[in-house]
Parts: C-alpha cells; sequence; structure tokens
C-alpha cells in the first residue's frame, strides 16, 4: 500500500580545464590546434521514504540509499582548418577524446572503463551580401550522461521499489545538422535571424530488474531513440532616440522518442516546447545601462501508450544593471528568477540576487574580479516539471550564498 515514494538527494559537482592551443596560417589555410585536460567529478548523494495514503511511512534500509561518485578525467586534442574559396568559407575540424573514467559506490566494487571517441565535425558559410550569411554544419557527438541519469536515485513504481545495479558507462552517439540565416545591418542598428537544427540520440543504457517472473521494473535511464527538430529566431533593434534595444525572440522544439517504459513493450513518447522571450536594454555608450528580459515556455508532452497530455506553462524573468563611470571600473548587479510554479504569482516565487564588480590595473595588464552569488542566501522552493514520461514536484534548496575573488593577468 506505500504507493507515494518521498526521495532527498544532493548532486554535488566540479570541472576544471588546462589547455594549450597552437594557430597558423600556411598555403591560405588557417589552422588550429588545441590539447589538454579536462577534469570532471560530480557525486550524487540519496535517501528514500515510502508513504500510504494515511500518511504513514516506511524507511527501506541501507541497501535503498545512493553513495555514487564518478569521476571523468578528459585528455582531448583537436584540430581544424579553415580556408575560403571567395564568398565560401569551409571549416573541417577532427576532435579526438579519451577518459580514463572511476566509478565507486559503497555497495558496488569500483569500475574504470577506459572509453576512446572521435567527433568530427564540417561547417559551411557563405556570405550573401554585406550583411547577410547563410551557414550550415554537420557534427557526431559522442557523450556520456550525467551522473543523475546514469545513477538516478531509484526505480519506483506500485509494485516494487529496487535498488540501483552496475550502470553501463558508454557514449550516446548522436548526429547533428543545422542552418541558418543572419541578417545583421550595423549602421543601422538591425538584425534577425532565423534557422532550424534536427538531432538525433541512441544509446543502450537500460538494464531490467526481474522481481519476480511476472514482474520486470525498467532502469530510469531507458534504451531510447531519439529525434528532436527545432525551429529558433529572433530580432533586435536599436532606437536612437531613447538610446535603446528592444529584442524579441521565439523557438519551437519538437522531440519524439522511441522507449521502453516500466514494460517489454517501446512506447513513442512526444514532446513539444513553445517559448517567447522580450528583452530591453538600453544603450552601451551610457555609463548605466539596464537590461530587462522575459521568457514564456510551455511545454505539452503526451506518450502514445494512452493518458492525457502532461502540460506546463513557465515564465521567467531578469533584471539587470550595469554601472561603468569608465574603462578601469565596471558594476554588474542581477535579480534573476530560479522557481516558476505552473499557475502561481510571480511574486510568490523565488529570486536570486548577483553581484560583479571589475578593476582593471592597466599598468599590470590585469583585472581583479569580486563575485557575490546568492546575496539573497540560500532558499527553498517546488518546481514542477511536466513532460512526456511524468508530472513531478521536486522541493529543490537554491545554493548557498559564496563570495569568489579572481585575479587574471595578460603578457
Amino acid at each position: 500500500s506505500f504507493n507515494q515514494l518521498e526521495q532527498i538527494a544532493q548532486q554535488q559537482q566540479g570541472e576544471s580545464i588546462f589547455m594549450g592551443r597552437w594557430l597558423a596560417l600556411a598555403n591560405s589555410i588557417q589552422w588550429q590546434i588545441e590539447a589538454g585536460l579536462d577534469w570532471n567529478w560530480a557525486q550524487l548523494e540519496s535517501d528514500v521514504t515510502l508513504k500510504n495514503s494515511l500518511k504513514a511511512s516506511w524507511k527501506p534500509g541501507a541497501d535503498y540509499q545512493n553513495n555514487a561518485f564518478l569521476q571523468v578525467p578528459r585528455y582531448f586534442a583537436n584540430i581544424s582548418a579553415t580556408r575560403n574559396f571567395g564568398p565560401l568559407m569551409v571549416r573541417a575540424r577532427l576532435g579526438t577524446s579519451y577518459r580514463p573514467i572511476r566509478f565507486k559506490t559503497f555497495e558496488l566494487p569500483s569500475l574504470t572503463p577506459r572509453l576512446w571517441a572521435v567527433e568530427p565535425r564540417l561547417d559551411l558559410r557563405y556570405t550573401l551580401s554585406e550583411h547577410a550569411i547563410l551557414s550550415s554544419y554537420y557534427r557526431l557527438q559522442q557523450e556520456l550522461p550525467d551522473l543523475i541519469d546514469m545513477h538516478p536515485n531509484y526505480i519506483f513504481s506500485e509494485y516494487q521499489l529496487t535498488s540501483r545495479g552496475l550502470p553501463n558507462l558508454a557514449f550516446i552517439l548522436g548526429h547533428q545538422a543545422g542552418m541558418h540565416y543572419r541578417y545583421n545591418h550595423r549602421l543601422r542598428q538591425f538584425s534577425w535571424n532565423i534557422g532550424g537544427n534536427v538531432a538525433q540520440n541512441k544509446n543502450q543504457f537500460g538494464t531490467q530488474y526481474q522481481i519476480n517472473p511476472f514482474i520486470t521494473v525498467q532502469d530510469k535511464f531507458r534504451p531510447v531513440s531519439q529525434e528532436s527538430y527545432s525551429v529558433t529566431g529572433g530580432a533586435d533593434r536599436y532606437l536612437h532616440n531613447i538610446r535603446s534595444r528592444f529584442e524579441i525572440g521565439f523557438a519551437a522544439n519538437f522531440t519524439q522518442e522511441t522507449a521502453k517504459l516500466n514494460s517489454e513493450n517501446f512506447s513513442n513518447l512526444n514532446q513539444k516546447l513553445y517559448s517567447i522571450n522580450l528583452g530591453y536594454g538600453t544603450a552601451f555608450d551610457t555609463w548605466v545601462n539596464v537590461v530587462l528580459s522575459s521568457r514564456t515556455a510551455q511545454i505539452v508532452g503526451r506518450n502514445s501508450s494512452g493518458g492525457s497530455a502532461a502540460r506546463s506553462t513557465n515564465w521567467f524573468s531578469t533584471a539587470q544593471i550595469s554601472v561603468r563611470p569608465n574603462k578601469v571600473f565596471d558594476l554588474k548587479a542581477y535579480v534573476h528568477q530560479v522557481a516558476n510554479r505552473t499557475g502561481s504569482n510571480p511574486l510568490n516565487l523565488v529570486y536570486a540576487s548577483d553581484c560583479v564588480a571589475y578593476l582593471r590595473l592597466k599598468k599590470l595588464r590585469s583585472t581583479v574580479e569580486f563575485s557575490a552569488i546568492n546575496i539573497f542566501g540560500s532558499q527553498q522552493y517546488n518546481q514542477v516539471f511536466a513532460d512526456a514520461f511524468s508530472q513531478t514536484i521536486a522541493r529543490v534548496t537554491a545554493v548557498q550564498r559564496f563570495f569568489l575573488l579572481s585575479w587574471e593577468m595578460s603578457f
């Protein structure tokens, strides 16, 4: 009778990168070579409690908890060549990477797979006129899923709760292509763009758990073949009289997945996302700038196996003010929305306030930066997620406030 799941999860992650780049020009070809180390790590801790309609609770033992740790040092090398043939620009890029991964939990032995990846990319750009450019690209992508996707908290259904097994660490193979048209008239300070993208991804991360001879539960990160199509566009216009810039943008994304849910059969999952962006900003040639932006998005999801469509309408907003009295010092402060609930009053939502100050030292060719992140402090809020697979309400704690002092020098 315990058919309500309450789970608490904490995910920590970090990244550091060290890279060298070499540029050269030979025989009208621009060469670029990059090599370095991109170090990623993530840790997931979670706990679970089961409840029923009478609010009685039951807590499983340690076997149903997670304490997963993932280290992904990524050694990479990329080479690209760019050549212009009149108005046509061609860029070919070949990227390689090596990941000696280490995955460890308290209930499983350490896993250390080593994965090679090769990712080619081709870009074409054709200059139609002084103001118009047509560009296209193709990319083969091989990426690992996030830790929370590879080792999510639990499988839960109305039948059984079962702990995780060993994840299958392998690449998600994806093909991406797109075409975009951009128009930018700098003298009139008017620009607009429109484009489309298509992507196809497929993986084999599914792991089935046999509870009894009649019930099989499927891993959350299921075998899936995904196709997505998107159309994006936008325009911005600068008005001299009021020294202001207005922007408008739109986006539409259509996603279809063929996946296994909690059964042996594949199901078609469809999701549509529509969004509209509006923005206002003062001119960059004044010493005080104000930027206001808002975005409205609607998600509609449907499962071909039946049931009504899941809908979610979200609204997000950001306000930013910049002060730059001279070329030595400038300050940016902004408030942004970090939580949204369907149909709720925006005044009841959770906001965060950040501040960044820069001090430029000309003689030392240096920049000192001071950042204050989330001045409002830690706040808890409810976040609604509605997609083609589930409708979930998560209680999330916003990041604690912290301060960062950095120094950058140019040689």
